[in-house]
Order: structure tokens, then C-alpha cells, then sequence
């Protein structure tokens, strides 16, 4: 929020430019501009009272009578809206959008800054008349359009929100392939829940296409493959949503090993375990790793192979698991002490973290409940000074 110091340091220096301006042109020795002059003293000295209500009232009488005056109601305007006096900012644009001598240009403007106005206050079917007021003209910026997509991502109209999204792609140049193809994927998860498998596959096909690199497209691709027995074209889906997000292995890898294991059996899993698993050489592969092995080849090899990955990447989770396994072995009582003192360090971790905002969680989300963020969680592997 923009301080009272901050607002009036910035009013009174555009005063004084205004002033500077007006007296290089001749506007000050006017005798007609004596009124002006004594009005525009007013409102300055009202602000450095702090007493905003008074000095906005001049200067809104000031504009109505003088055109020159419009960017400095526009300056307050901004400045009001982020001090967080939004129906202040809110009176400004309408009193100027009143005005019948405004040009095109500014008209513009003022109803842009009117709808981010109405955006700050939370009222949003009112900031969208606007905005939409500015499309149907043909002067829809970009912080406008910013804005809609962000009031049809809350109102979950994915259409509009793809819409507008590729509306910006093309006005300002920036790829926006993976916000859109997760708008095609909230599409398709809705087309699932109504059990619409065809209408589901053609979001993800729009979904891929936009965005071929899309984790989550490729993920709802096997599933749907999986639906229809196609294990073999859904085993490969599995693997390039793993080869393209290695941090998302803990969602991916239970499906995975099920279709791998209906396509290639346990033996042929078991080979290629390292290939699989070698893209997120993380604490989580290893435990899986050594669950695997535990559950075809026996504990003692699970326990000794888990030994040797933590020799090479020491982690908290994979010690503990190493633990757990050796006290089932019949460690004693002390290796049970240690495995709880490892739990209890590992207690209230919360491995998710957003890499635009810092928020950080304890399970996964494809957009973040911080700054909403589309695919910005990723999970923080476990290091060796983590240990």
C-alpha cells in the first residue's frame, strides 16, 4: 500500500510540473486562470493535511472545467487504487467517463483504469462490463485481458478463459501453451466426470497439441487409454508424463506400475526398474525401488540395495525406510529408537512448494493456491544436507 508521504511527494511533484507547464505557456498570467490557481493551491494544501475526501473534491471540480487536468485525475486514480481507496480511484473514473470532451484515447484509458478499479474491490461482474465494453470497441489491453482471464479462471469458464488466453498470446507475443493446455485439461476432467470419454479424449488431443509437453495431458491420456484396455499406448503416455515431470513420480508411479505390470509382468519390471526410476534418482525411488525388490526378490536384497543408494544420495526418507525394513528384520530395540527419532525429524515436512510464490504444502496441486499459478508446484528433493 502506497503511503500518505508516498501519495502526497507524488502529488505535489506533479503539481509542480503542472504548475511549471502552465506558467512556460502563459496559462499563469492569465487573469482568467486566477480562480484555477486559488483552487489548485486548495486541494494541494487539503493533501497535506492528509485530508484526501476535500482535496479530491477540488480537484474533480477542477476537471470537469479544465480539459488539461485529465492525467493528473488519472495519476490519482492509479494512486488511490493502490493505497487501497478504491471508491475513491472508483469516483474519479466515473466522474471523468461523464465527461462529453474526453478523446478516444483517453476514454480508453479511464475505462480500463475503472474496470481494475472494480477488479481491486472484488466486484468482478462489474469490472467485466467494462473490460468487454473496451473488446467490443476493439481496445481491449492487455491488462484488461489479463484481468478477464483471471475472472473466468475463478469462474471456472474454461472457454473464455481459453479464449482470451490465446487473445493474449497473439496481442503481446507471450507463450501461454501450458496455461492453456491446463484450462483444455479442467475441460476434460469435467467431461469425465459425466463419463463423456470421447469429449474427455478431444480436450486432451486440443490439450497435447497446444502443449506438447503437458504432464498432466500426457497423464489423462493414460488413464483414458487404460479405460479402454489400450495398456501398451497407455504404459508409453505413463512414461512421457514421468520423462517430462521426474517430481511428479510419487502421483505417477502407482498407475505406472500397474500398467507396466499388466503389459510386461513383474520379472520385466523388475529389469527395467533402474530405467524407470533413474529420471527421478530421488528418496521416493528409492524407497520404491526397495519395496519392489522386497516384494520379488526378498528383504535382504531390498535392504541392501536401499544401502547402497543411500550411500550414493543420502536422504531423511530413505533412512527411515532403511530402518523400518531392518527393525522388520528383527533389528532391536534401539534401531526402533532411532526409526522414531528419524520419523519425528521428518514430521511436518512439506515437500510441495510453488516456485513463483514460496507457498508450500503437503500435497500436490496443478495450480497454487497462493498465486494461482499454473503448474508451479514441484516437489523439493530431498538433498544430501537435507540429511
Amino acid at each position: 500500500m502506497v503511503s500518505t508521504e508516498v501519495l502526497i511527494g507524488l502529488l505535489t511533484a506533479a503539481a509542480l510540473a503542472a504548475a511549471a507547464t502552465w506558467y512556460l505557456r502563459g496559462w499563469w498570467l492569465k487573469r482568467k486562470n486566477l480562480r484555477l490557481r486559488q483552487a489548485f493551491y486548495l486541494g494541494i494544501a487539503e493533501l497535506l493535511q492528509d485530508e484526501t475526501d476535500q482535496a479530491l473534491d477540488i480537484f474533480l471540480q477542477i476537471s470537469r472545467q479544465h480539459a488539461q487536468m485529465v492525467e493528473l485525475q488519472l495519476m490519482l486514480a492509479s494512486l488511490f487504487r493502490q493505497r487501497g481507496e478504491v471508491d475513491k480511484a472508483i469516483r474519479i473514473h466515473q466522474s471523468l467517463l461523464e465527461r462529453p470532451d474526453l478523446s478516444p484515447a483517453l476514454k480508453r484509458e479511464v475505462q480500463a483504469g475503472l474496470g481494475q478499479d472494480f477488479m481491486k474491490a472484488g466486484v468482478f461482474d462489474r469490472a467485466e462490463q467494462h473490460f468487454l465494453a473496451l473488446e467490443s470497441r476493439g481496445e481491449l489491453p492487455p491488462q484488461a485481458l489479463k484481468s478477464l482471464i483471471k475472472i473466468y479462471e475463478m469462474e471456472q469458464d474454461w472457454p473464455k478463459a481459453i479464449r482470451y488466453a490465446m487473445q493474449l498470446e497473439r496481442q503481446t507475443g507471450k507463450r501461454l501453451s501450458d496455461v492453456v493446455a491446463h484450462y483444455y485439461c479442467e475441460l476434460a476432467e469435467i467431461a469425465l466426470r459425466k463419463q463423456d470419454f470421447s469429449q474427455a479424449q478431444e480436450r486432451v488431443t486440443q490439450a497435447l497439441a497446444k502443449y506438447p509437453g503437458s504432464a498432466r495431458a500426457r497423464m489423462m491420456e493414460a488413464r483414458l487409454h487404460q479405460q479402454r484396455e489400450e495398456l501398451s499406448r497407455a504404459l508409453t503416455a505413463w512414461k512421457l508424463a514421468l520423462e517430462t515431470r521426474p517430481d511428479l513420480l510419487g502421483e505417477i508411479w502407482p498407475e505406472l506400475e500397474s500398467c507396466y505390470l499388466a503389459v510386461h509382468g513383474a520379472e520385466q519390471l523388475l529389469q527395467e526398474l533402474d530405467a524407470l526410476l533413474e529420471p527421478a534418482p530421488s528418496a521416493l525411488a528409492q524407497i520404491i525401488r526397495a519395496q519392489v525388490l522386497a516384494r520379488d526378490s526378498g528383504e535382504e536384497v531390498a535392504l541392501k540395495r536401499l544401502e547402497t543408494d543411500l550411500q550414493r544420495v543420502p536422504t531423511i526418507t530413505g533412512l527411515a525406510c532403511w530402518l523400518s525394513m531392518k527393525t522388520d528384520l528383527g533389528g532391536g530395540g534401539e534401531m526402533e529408537s532411532i526409526r522414531l527419532i528419524v520419523q519425528a525429524l521428518r514430521a511436518g515436512k512439506r515437500p510441495w512448494h510453488c516456485n513463483q510464490c514460496g507457498f508450500s504444502g503437503s500435497s500436490f496441486h496443478w495450480q497454487c493456491p497462493g498465486c494461482k499459478s499454473w503448474g508451479s508446484i514441484h516437489f523439493s528433493q530431498e538433498k544430501s544436507s537435507d540429511a
